[in-house]
């Protein structure tokens, strides 16, 4: 039998050819992951992880393509869950140009999911939009470790981004981390759909 998820929405999600991604579903379930594999001392999940990634992009004026990118680049993980960085290289190897020559079946699921969600969404991500997401992403894990987590910071984290100003607040509720992600992602489709015919 095909291998195949039921999602939040009653859908069934084949992994083999996701085309029955959905922003709903992908809303639901980042809302319900914990980053940090639940490592944090108040429960903050990938859905508010990912708006914060919008708006800091937006807040260094980034356009509305690249805060939707912002916004969906963990959108995969709403299939796959999200298996932490120290894990994914204790498992598959450092990422570096060795694993992007050969990529595990870790990395080619992402990638054929987020092929699929971004053709969901209307987007097509150039390497500098996808430059400017893994800047604010490495900013986010900075700020999120300062906020949320237990203990310093680890040595290698000197070489990201420094943290933001602002301190992050835990929405407290899944619920919340939902409807503020739909309304995010319906307020920036809107605005990179009007961008696009400027």
């Amino acid at each position: 039998m095909r291998p195949f998820l039921r999602t939040a929405m009653g859908r069934d999600l084949f992994l083999d050819r996701p085309d029955a991604v959905c922003i709903e579903d992908i809303a639901a379930h980042l809302a319900r992951i914990n980053r940090f594999n639940g490592a944090t001392w108040e429960p903050y999940s990938v859905a508010q992880h990912s708006v914060w990634v919008a708006g800091a992009i937006g807040f260094y004026g980034g356009d509305a393509a690249t805060q939707l990118a912002g916004l969906l680049h963990d959108a995969p993980e709403a299939y796959l869950g999200d298996l932490p960085t120290p894990v994914q290289r204790h498992i598959f190897g450092p990422c570096d140009g060795a694993r992007a020559s050969l990529p595990s079946p870790w990395d080619t699921a992402h990638a054929v999911l987020a092929e699929a969600i971004h053709a969901m969404a209307g987007l097509t991500v150039t390497g500098e939009m996808r430059a400017v997401v893994e800047h604010m992403d490495a900013m986010a894990l900075r700020t999120e470790w300062r906020d949320l987590m237990t203990g310093p910071e680890p040595a290698n984290f000197a070489a990201l981004p420094p943290p933001d100003g602002g301190h992050i607040r835990p929405f407290g509720n899944w619920q919340t981390a939902c409807e503020v992600f739909l309304d995010r992602y319906r307020t920036l489709s809107a605005a990179a759909a009007s961008e696009a015919l400027k």
